[in-house]
């Protein structure tokens, strides 16, 4: 069972991800993948380990299995289902996990620090958004859709979940469209850029919550700042000598840090999908930056302002905790990858590496990897060929 799939997109990823890691599969579904053959522990922990650098997260155990199907039930019937629900939710569940709803919500709460009821809240809201952004029911229909007695108390809940009503978030929409118009969009491309921001946001805040639970109140603000921003293959979201000003998380794709040192190109950082990736020498002290960002691949990012999140941090404490953590972590890993240069052998740190992001070999040059192990391509060349 597999944590944190709440779409197609997911399906894909996971995948991906199962083909990166050279593991058989039959087929992928929303939590769940069926395996021509066990893992043994060696590919459980590389497994583990991909999945985790993606967002998601492998799960052990019945009651991590029994919350992960409880989710996949939910968001198929909310998200994906054409039929409307004829009984209500605890029935829908208890009938098709075969336990007490009790039993289930007492699961779920301990496990999730959250109830099923407002678990489903969540899922409704983020439905109801994207109806909203295409604009082809009523409110009305939308609240039969949705199982809302009412058009008045949809609006109550949506507004619980999200700070605005139905309507304020469909001006929000409109003043969107503004820029769809401005730069001759067609509607379709423009509802399909809408969609792919909010889908990478919310995979990003699936993320987040891996790390430190944060209410809806600080998960719409910080919603309310955030940005998308795409870099082709090859490109830079900042060159040398630019000053860094936001926090940049990675969507999808694959980027690097890097600085010249005596004209020769070395690779500091590579981030992958979750990866938060800064100039953390510039953004702290307000000075240009002597590395720059370059996408290695095409390449989403999700761009949080550091004043704006700033601002937020005494109204919300929670997101303070949050990025301190975030920070905290990053800080960690730094220091390991200092450690691994001063102690271990070029040798190991290849096969760390390899362990760590087994699509890392196929997606850059053998320079960049080189320049990170700090070690000559030559050198790289030849453990290549030693271990094989």
């Amino acid at each position: 069972m597999i944590k944190n799939m709440v779409c197609p997109r997911c399906i894909e990823a996971v995948k991906a991800i199962l083909v990166e890691t050279d593991i058989p599969f039959q087929y992928v579904e929303l939590g769940k993948v069926s395996l021509h053959t066990p893992l043994d522990s060696e590919q459980e922990l590389i497994l583990s380990q991909a999945l985790t650098h993606h967002g998601f997260e492998l799960l052990k155990g019945e009651k991590s299995a029994m919350i992960s199907k409880i989710k996949s039930l939910l968001i198929e019937q909310i998200h994906h289902s054409k039929q409307i629900l004829t009984t209500n939710y605890s029935e829908f569940l208890a009938n098709q996990l075969h336990h007490e709803y009790s039993y289930l919500s007492r699961l779920f709460s301990s496990v999730e620090g959250m109830t099923i009821e407002k678990y489903i809240t969540r899922l409704k809201t983020e439905k109801i958004k994207e109806y909203l952004i295409y604009d082809e029911l009523t409110l009305s229909e939308i609240a039969f859709k949705m199982d809302y007695s009412s058009v008045a108390y949809l609006s109550t809940q949506f507004k619980k979940e999200t700070g605005k009503t139905p309507s304020e978030f469909k001006k929000v929409k409109a003043g969107l469209e503004k820029v769809w118009i401005r730069f001759n969009f067609s509607k379709t491309l423009f509802l399909h850029l809408i969609m792919e921001f909010l889908l990478a946001i919310r995979t990003l805040f699936t993320y987040f919550k891996s790390i430190h639970v944060i209410s809806p109140e600080a998960e719409q603000a910080l919603h309310g700042i955030s940005f998308e921003i795409e870099t082709p293959k090859n490109k830079y979201l900042h060159e040398i000598g630019q000053t860094c000003r936001t926090y940049y998380f990675v969507s999808d794709g694959l980027a690097r840090i890097y600085y010249l040192k005596d004209g020769t190109d070395v690779t500091e950082y590579f981030a992958h999908p979750n990866d938060m990736i800064i100039r953390a020498e510039s953004l702290f002290t307000g000075r240009p930056s002597k590395k720059a960002i370059q996408a290695l691949e095409n390449t989403l990012f999700i761009g949080i302002p550091a004043s704006k999140l700033e601002d937020l941090f005494d109204s919300h404490p929670d997101l303070e905790r949050l990025f301190r953590k975030i920070l905290e972590a990053s800080f960690v890993a730094y220091v390991n990858r200092m450690e691994s240069l001063q102690f271990h052998t070029a040798e190991e740190r290849y096969k760390q590496l390899v362990r760590d992001y087994p699509r890392l070999l196929e997606n850059v040059s053998l320079k960049h990897i080189a320049s990170y192990l700090g070690i000559t391509q030559v050198s790289l060349s030849r453990i290549r060929s030693s271990i094989r």
